[in-house]
């Protein structure tokens, strides 16, 4: 009777996760309220990694529809009883959107810092300039000898912890533009050097973009930057970087691209940019 009870809860997950997709929000919370209802008790010690999924994205679409008390409280209890910190990223990331979706763009970037503090990175909550220029320069030193366009053979990121560190340095880009934007150099150049040692990962080529954004608009590295925004453009082509397509088709082509071709050019990319990132 357990097993078949996990397996009505597991099919309930699927389910949820299925109109979640859809945006079918309402749909996938009664789905997500049936698989909880079926787990087998007690569920965290006897089937922890279907509860954690089921509460995880319970709390994904409880913020997905606004009911952001909801979502402390499914996250308050997945970070109770979560084994590992592992097991706690999509929950921390769901937190950050909620802070963000709240206009509390600092709260976003704390939670952000004490998970990758957590994860093995450490940040400057309040970096100076020389904090930000040797970070730029550990890297751009690193291609003196060597070419940019060589990244793009790097083998795909697989290490979990390493991943996780890069889907939370992504998810606090937009509070960082708004509360701190001294941060936005340091969390680049961090997916940068994570990329070179581990592998390129579904967020690199927005990395790259904005590695060289900055090095065109605030250093003034003009060919290291498009050099950079060109290694972004061709990573685009493999599938597992589709999620952040859109975001990394505007950067290049409204920031970096201009440096050296001739804005007639930029009017496709951009439109094409603009459709992936319109929902459908």
């Amino acid at each position: 009777e357990q097993a078949q009870r996990n397996e009505i809860a597991k099919l309930n997950l699927m389910a949820g996760q299925k109109a979640k997709g859809a945006i079918a929000y309402d749909m996938a919370k009664k789905y997500l309220a049936k698989g909880r209802a079926w787990l087998a008790k007690p569920s965290w010690q006897i089937n922890y990694h279907l509860t954690l999924d089921l509460y995880s994205e319970t709390a994904e679409v409880a913020y997905l529809c606004g009911d952001f008390e909801d979502v402390e409280q499914w996250v308050g209890t997945i970070l109770q009883l979560a084994k590992t910190v592992l097991d706690t990223v999509k929950a921390c990331e769901i937190t950050i959107q909620t802070n963000i979706s709240q206009n509390q763009p600092l709260k976003a970037i704390n939670t952000a810092l004490q998970v990758l503090q957590q994860l093995g990175i450490d940040f400057p909550k309040s970096p100076s300039q020389s904090d930000i220029r040797l970070e730029l320069d550990t890297i751009t030193a690193l291609f003196s000898e060597k070419e940019v366009e060589n990244l793009i053979h790097l083998p795909e990121m697989t290490e979990p912890d390493k991943l996780a560190a890069m889907r939370i340095l992504s998810s606090i880009t937009i509070a960082a533009q708004i509360a701190a934007p001294n941060l936005i150099p340091l969390l680049a150049a961090k997916q940068v050097n994570l990329s070179i040692q581990y592998g390129n990962a579904f967020v690199s080529p927005f990395a790259y973009a904005t590695f060289g954004l900055i090095l065109c608009g605030a250093i003034g590295n003009i060919k290291m930057g498009y050099q950079f925004g060109q290694l972004a453009l061709r990573l685009l082509s493999q599938p597992h970087t589709r999620a952040f397509k859109a975001r990394t088709l505007l950067l290049v082509n409204d920031f970096i691209i201009h440096w050296k071709e001739h804005t007639r050019e930029l009017l496709k990319p951009l439109l094409e940019g603009y459709q992936i990132g319109s929902p459908s």
